[in-house]
């Protein structure tokens, strides 16, 4: 999005021809043959990354094992992302993966953690959320795109529009918590706890989506955070007042 807007090239870079380092629908090691030997529009490539979300996406990752993490369990190795068509969220990972940019995999025998994800996020994080209703709105807004929606799984079409909308529809009544005024960190983890965190990243979902929050919802959630979540070094990534929370 930023890109196209603040770069010379512009919206011509959705019309660029892009080789492709997995030409095919499975991995491929360096020295293949079929490296860079396809290529495909940059608007194309954007339009399979939302296909395949709203399809679903499993797979079990490429050399899992000790090779790839010495430390996680056989379970984090296999990733299943798929949309809630409920609610527009798209929904992923599981507790033995570190499936976002916050997480870190425990190490220590000690502290009895290794193997374990620290901060487990699994489910729809909320700036994962913000992140599809962004894009969602930017494709809505592209005159030249040349795709409207995407299919489900069940093969029903579904306009980029009105997956916003139903993203826009459910989002307060999933993710904000009247009792303590601030946004939960994700909805549906296997973790019930995960479901009630208090974490910095509503504030992320706040600068990519602001339009997607109630604005005195919102007023609220910043006075919590302000509250709760500063630290002298910056932003906490839990609340102090959260069971899980440990200082040292």
């Amino acid at each position: 999005q930023y890109y196209c807007k603040y770069s010379p090239e512009g919206y011509d870079l959705l019309n660029q021809e892009v080789f492709l380092r997995f030409p095919e629908d499975e991995y491929i090691d360096f020295d293949d043959s079929r490296i860079f030997t396809k290529s495909k529009r940059m608007k194309q490539i954007v339009q399979d990354i939302m296909q395949s979300h709203a399809s679903g996406i499993h797979f079990r990752e490429w050399n899992a094992g000790p090779a790839l993490d010495s430390v996680m369990k056989d379970e984090g190795f296999q990733l299943d992302i798929e949309v809630d068509w409920r609610t527009g969220f798209i929904h992923g990972g599981n507790k033995w993966n570190c499936g976002t940019w916050m997480d870190k995999m425990g190490e220590s025998d000690l502290a009895g953690n290794r193997g374990v994800p620290t901060t487990p996020r699994d489910g729809a994080a909320i700036e994962i959320t913000a992140l599809l209703k962004s894009s969602l709105d930017w494709l809505t807004s592209l005159k030249n795109f040349g795709f409207s929606g995407v299919k489900t799984r069940d093969d029903r079409f579904v306009q980029y529009s009105e997956w916003s909308e139903l993203i826009q529809e459910s989002f307060e009544a999933e993710y904000y918590m009247e009792e303590g005024g601030y946004y939960r960190d994700a909805i549906e983890s296997s973790d019930p706890l995960a479901c009630e965190q208090m974490r910095p990243n509503y504030l992320i979902a706040m600068a990519i989506s602001p339009g997607i929050f109630d604005v005195n919802h919102a007023r609220l959630a910043l006075a919590s955070a302000e509250k709760n979540l500063t630290g002298p070094l910056g932003m906490k990534t839990l609340s102090s007042n959260d069971p899980a929370y440990r200082p040292n």
